[in-house]
């Protein structure tokens, strides 16, 4: 998923991510533009006809011994859990790294109100959504 390229110089590295759509038992996969060394901003996801946002990825494209943050950070996860849909977050070895809830709606009391643009999930179902109880 991850197009960056070896090298350690600052803008050389950087995050790639996307947001993670349902649709008719299908996956589909809508990209961002790419991010900067630390950062990808995956706010307002694209609305796709007929499909259901389930959730993000990103990549962190350092490595550990070069002083990049491996697993998800702190920030991601609280993001993921105030949008109310998982995240994944690729890492060196091509990791793979879940945080936030562990499917769309199923934390809706740390998710924010999608409604109030004063929490910039515009496009996620923060609390709207509630998988609780499911299967």
């Amino acid at each position: 998923m991850a197009s960056s390229r070896p090298g350690t110089r600052e803008g050389v590295r950087h995050e790639e991510g996307g947001w993670i759509y349902a649709r008719n038992g299908q996956t589909i996969i809508r990209r961002a533009p790419s991010g900067g060394t630390g950062e990808i901003n995956l706010r307002n996801p694209p609305q796709v006809s007929g499909a259901l946002l389930i959730g993000d990825f990103h990549t962190h494209p350092g490595f550990y011994s070069q002083g990049y943050q491996i697993g998800p950070s702190e920030r991601d996860a609280i993001r993921e859990n105030q949008r109310g849909v998982p995240g994944l977050v690729i890492v060196e070895g091509m990791l793979v790294a879940p945080y936030g809830p562990h499917r769309r709606g199923s934390n809706p009391e740390n998710a924010l109100d999608p409604n109030n643009p004063a929490n910039d999930i515009t496009g996620f179902p923060g609390n709207t959504a509630n998988s609780r109880g499911c299967p």
